[in-house]
């Protein structure tokens, strides 16, 4: 039988990247006021009751 040689880097690099990203968006959220973070969570500032509208009330999405 003749197996085919995988090599692990490519792997590695992926789990690597996936780790950084992490703690790079931990470091951002951390320093980060909880008026500053509102932004990101709070559907009012995401525009998601207008997108709602758009949906299903008018019916022009």
């Amino acid at each position: 039988m003749c197996f085919k040689r995988v090599s692990i880097i490519p792997l590695v690099g992926w789990i690597l990247s996936l780790l950084l990203i992490v703690l790079f968006s931990l470091l951002v959220f951390s320093v980060l006021t909880p008026q500053q973070v509102s932004v990101y969570i709070n559907s009012d500032t995401l525009y998601l009751p207008s997108i709602f509208r758009d949906i299903f009330v008018d019916g022009t999405a």
